[in-house]
């Protein structure tokens, strides 16, 4: 998922049960559905119950989050990694997808409504 995407996500457009993101408005224009794993899972479950929020990315106020630079910028110095920036997250998946076995053609991040059959 791009930045923005995941900054204005909201609750809505999560599926605990059948385990997906429901992208409406990407950047492609079209519509997608984004299988999660249980990772993902527990850590929303955790957060329902944290905020009176429609979305899900918060602060204390309920508000999205507009910048994440400077604490993406911090959690990176911590790990000691330097020269990467929150988009590189994409390609790392590519990278890590194709090492796996993966297509990259199916890695765009958006699979379309009807991919998630592969996954069940």
């Amino acid at each position: 998922m791009r930045k923005g995407e995941i900054l204005s996500l909201k609750w809505q457009q999560i599926d605990l049960r059948h385990r997906f993101i429901s992208l409406t408005n990407s950047k492609s224009g079209e519509g997608a559905e984004i299988p999660i794993n249980e990772t993902p899972r527990e850590m929303f479950e955790e957060m329902l119950h944290r905020i009176e929020s429609i979305y899900v990315f918060t602060d204390n106020s309920g508000n999205t989050y507009t910048w994440i630079k400077d604490s993406f910028g911090t959690v990176l110095r911590k790990a000691e990694i330097y020269g990467f920036r929150f988009h590189d997250l994409r390609h790392t998946f590519s990278s890590q997808l194709v090492m796996r076995g993966g297509e990259l053609s199916l890695q765009i991040f958006y699979f379309p409504v009807n991919f998630r059959k592969f996954f069940y």
